[in-house]
């Protein structure tokens, strides 16, 4: 879902983007939330055919985006929701694999 119909990947910006708000949402768990969080999810959302102009587009709409949705079942707690860290820890380590891979390429390219 990050490359566009014709193979362009979303660009550093659009990945870089969507890295801090992945790693703004853990920090934010991490820190601050007072919920366990049962069965949410993470939407992510892609106008994969503005990719290729992007530059032309993305201050008008969101490229890339992601939303923590499907909280109706949560607990007040005072333990923080480790398996949720988990599950968005792992998120941000593939979105910073994809960012330095695709680094690397654009390096040799």
């Amino acid at each position: 879902m990050l490359t566009s119909p014709s193979g362009q990947l979303a660009s550093q910006k659009q990945l870089k983007n969507t890295l801090q708000k992945l790693k703004d949402l853990e920090s934010f768990i991490k820190e601050k939330s007072k919920a366990v969080i049962l069965g949410s999810s993470l939407f992510f959302t892609f106008a994969r055919d503005y990719y290729d102009e992007s530059d032309k587009y993305e201050e008008k709409l969101k490229i890339i985006d992601v939303t923590l949705i499907d909280m109706c079942h949560m607990d007040i707690s005072d333990e923080r929701d480790w398996g949720f860290i988990k599950g968005i820890n792992e998120c941000v380590k593939l979105m910073e694999s994809i960012i330095s891979i695709d680094n690397k390429e654009r390096s040799l390219g």
